[in-house]
């Protein structure tokens, strides 16, 4: 039978003694010299890289966001729940605004990407997704509502003329069941 060794498994523990543990080995400087090289090389590189991080959130610091810019972006953000609330309130009334809710969506994104590169063009960006918001808006609350069910009756000869009459059930089934006595 085999010697078990001194890390062997006893009931599930490993059993070991501290008192035989070696000693950490010695490498010689001609062993460890590519590998200090190489650790050097890579101190450095992530100094320089956090030197660089820094130096820009110091930059960011000393040059903080333009008053204009913030106006510019103050007026873009109420406009924005202006018609956020606009096509709210003209969905509550029954109103198609699958579009004007599409184009707003787009509105938070470009807004973001303006604040964070300070361009210009790029607030005039999200400037003309809102002028293209506010144009489905107008175009959804100008069109016309189709009513299905006043058009459904009408067409199966179910409503007056002048008004819609809303038939009852009996009067379906009656309409229903001497359509198929006469077939």
């Amino acid at each position: 039978m085999a010697e078990q060794p001194k890390d062997a498994m006893v009931d599930g523990t490993a059993q070991t003694d501290t008192s035989a543990q070696q000693p950490p080995r010695n490498i010689p400087d001609e062993e460890f010299k590519p590998f200090r090289e190489r650790w050097t090389k890579e101190n450095e590189r992530l100094s320089e890289k956090y030197d660089n991080i820094i130096s820009a959130m110091q930059a960011t610091v000393a040059n903080p966001f333009p008053e204009e810019l913030a106006k510019i972006e103050e007026k873009l953000r109420a406009r924005y729940d202006d018609l956020r609330l606009h096509v709210s309130e003209a969905r509550r009334a029954g109103r198609d605004m699958l579009m004007p809710s599409l184009v707003l969506r787009e509105f938070p994104a470009k807004l973001v990407v303006a604040h964070a590169t300070r361009e210009p063009k790029d607030y005039e960006i999200a400037r003309l997704t809102l002028d293209s918001a506010q144009y489905e808006l107008d175009d959804a609350l100008n069109a016309t509502v189709v009513d299905v069910k006043k058009d459904v009756l009408r067409m199966a000869g179910l409503s007056e003329k002048g008004k819609d009459a809303t038939p009852t059930q009996g009067t379906l089934k009656k309409e229903t069941s001497q359509g198929v006595s006469q077939r």
